[in-house]
């Protein structure tokens, strides 16, 4: 079962796919609370922190998903602002988030690497949760499929067919890439080594992940916009652990 919310308050549906990202955010910040105190940093910072990654995150990955969905939003223009339902682009999500880090720490004269370590398991924390949330909801949704291991799932638009469960993996894989970047903190470590090696991780395996889906989607050279964001990140990430092993 798949429902589109989760519960009502005072008649107000609390969606699927919102509730689980907002509770995703409060989960990814408890998670990465202990690795930022023994940093020497306060939880107020990190509060700060993840509100300066919020706003440009919302904002950017509603104009990505706008862009990639024109023709929806040219014929429902009221419906661009209404996003409580689903919606985000992850491409603009990533790098409205980025960026909200590199201006707080810019802000704050912070090391930029020792940020990334610090944010990357509350991110993948998020990222499992919203991944969980995206299947409850529909979005995100995997291609149709007769393959045994196929789901009858429905889309983001009430049709129902067996289909891939991209969502599912894509949110296993997140979780097992939060356990991992756990493990990798404490080891003898760089700045920027931990958010190097997980996001690579990450990138990689849902660089096949992402293959799998079947909602519409800008291609470039052949790739989901998203799959090109993970080429991208696995690369740098590639590039920067070879430079931190050079260095050790």
């Amino acid at each position: 079962m798949q429902p589109l919310f989760l519960f009502k308050l005072a008649g107000i549906p609390f969606f699927s796919f919102t509730t689980l990202v907002v509770g995703g955010m409060a989960a990814g910040i408890l998670a990465g609370m202990p690795a930022w105190r023994r940093a020497g940093r306060s939880p107020q910072d990190a509060v700060e922190l993840a509100a300066w990654m919020t706003f440009p995150a919302l904002c950017c990955g509603r104009i990505v998903h706008i862009a990639t969905n024109l023709d929806y939003f040219v014929e429902r223009p009221a419906q661009m602002v209404w996003f409580a339902d689903g919606g985000l682009g992850l491409v603009g999500v990533s790098g409205g988030a980025v960026l909200g880090l590199w201006l707080w720490g810019r802000r704050r004269g912070e090391c930029v690497a020792e940020l990334l370590d610090l944010a990357v398991l509350p991110t993948l924390t998020l990222a499992t949760m919203a991944w969980v949330g995206a299947f409850l909801h529909g979005s995100q949704y995997g291609a149709p499929s007769d393959s045994n291991i196929a789901l009858e799932l429905r889309d983001n638009y009430g049709v129902v067919l067996a289909r891939w469960p991209t969502q599912l993996w894509a949110a296993g894989w997140a979780a097992l890439c939060a356990l991992a970047s756990i493990i990798a903190r404490g080891a003898e470590r760089r700045a920027g080594s931990v958010a190097a090696f997980a996001l690579s991780m990450y990138s990689a395996g849902m660089l096949f992940i992402d293959a799998s889906r079947g909602d519409p989607s800008i291609y470039i050279w052949g790739l989901r916009m998203t799959q090109s964001l993970y080429v991208v990140v696995l690369g740098c990430g590639i590039v920067n652990l070879g430079r931190i092993c050079r260095r050790s």
